[in-house]
């Protein structure tokens, strides 16, 4: 597969939530473990907690809690706080740590290997990998760089260095009529809002199912912030527009993103259409994902990295039964090791 990545021209990477796992529990167990431990508010809704057996094994407790959180800002901001704000192994996971296979996927995608990056989960662990491109440390004399001079460089647990143009990472973009600002590619597309800030310099990761990172005001659309920066909750005015509030940005698994941010998808799926490769790692194309499956195996060149094939048909598409780890490790093998 990894030959066929090399020689691909417009290749896309879809990750789900098997790439994080074990550090962020993988689909309707992080439901249980908020049940669990928001017993007294849950019922306060009228939601009983499920005690005998796990409640993530109930479709039909999934669903109420889904409309529940769709209806009730108390819930909402109790749901975003234990996933973002704090200090749990959970919380410090889904603000991002430091992960080998998640920057090997990120550099990779900004080296050309992918030209276009998917993901469906909620926690900022390929972000905080791009974030971390940006700082001095990676630089080779500890500052900031001139584009297109000095190389960005990041080294992996193993001890290979590889490096990254800093073409990447910028875009010299006008300020006024005669000025110029040298400014990070990448940027994030969640909202339809967002499609708006899509120009042929981005570099956008498709964040399709948001994040609990990620609030947005009706009239200006997407407004995203990392809550330990800005303290912003559910309910607050929008800092541009304080007549509007701020409502969460995140679909839980009773929504098909097709239906609620068609707009997001729709483009989307146009990329995939032309892309010569589809690689899948860490999706289970189950449930509410069903969707992402149908497009994957619609395509003529997909393929599916996962120890479990699961639902995917495997007359449409090529399956290798690896993990996550296999497909970082073959990727970092090929990452260019020379100074760009």
């Amino acid at each position: 597969m990894i030959l066929t990545v090399k020689k691909s021209k417009s290749a896309s990477l879809i990750l789900g939530a098997g790439i994080s796992h074990p550090r962020i529990p993988a689909g309707y167990t992080i439901i249980d473990q908020f049940a669990k431990a928001h017993t007294d508010l849950l019922q306060k809704y009228g939601l009983e907690i499920l005690e005998s057996s796990s409640n993530a094994n109930s479709r039909t407790f999934v669903d109420h809690f889904s409309a529940l959180f769709k209806s009730t800002p108390e819930i909402q901001n109790a749901f975003l706080e234990w996933l973002s704000v704090g200090t749990t192994d959970l919380q410090i996971n889904m603000s991002g740590v430091p992960s080998d296979i998640h920057a090997s996927f990120v550099i990779a995608w900004l080296n050309g290997l992918f030209k276009h990056l998917v993901t469906t989960n909620w926690d900022f662990l390929l972000e905080f990998q791009l974030e971390k491109l940006y700082e001095p440390d990676h630089l080779p004399d500890g500052s900031f760089p001139h584009p297109y001079d000095d190389p960005v460089s990041y080294t992996f647990s193993n001890g290979k260095q590889c490096w990254i143009h800093p073409a990447s990472l910028y875009s010299l973009n006008a300020v006024d009529q005669d000025d110029f600002l040298w400014e990070a590619r990448w940027t994030i597309m969640t909202s339809e809002s967002d499609l708006e800030n899509l120009y042929h310099w981005t570099k956008p990761i498709w964040k399709i199912h948001g994040s609990p990172f990620f609030l947005a005001c009706p009239q200006c659309g997407g407004f995203s912030r990392w809550k330990h920066v800005n303290k912003l909750k559910i309910g607050d005015p929008c800092p541009d527009h304080p007549e509007q509030h701020l409502v969460p940005e995140i679909n839980i698994w009773d929504k098909r993103l097709d239906k609620p941010s068609r707009p997001v998808w729709k483009r989307l799926k146009e990329r995939l259409k032309r892309s010569d490769l589809v690689v899948v790692c860490g999706l289970s194309g189950t449930g509410s994902d069903s969707y992402i499956r149908e497009a994957v195996e619609d395509h003529s060149n997909a393929w599916v990295v996962d120890p479990k094939i699961g639902v995917w048909n495997s007359q449409k598409i090529t399956y290798i039964p690896y993990g996550a780890k296999e497909l970082s490790d073959a990727l970092i093998g090929i990452l260019p090791s020379g100074n760009a």
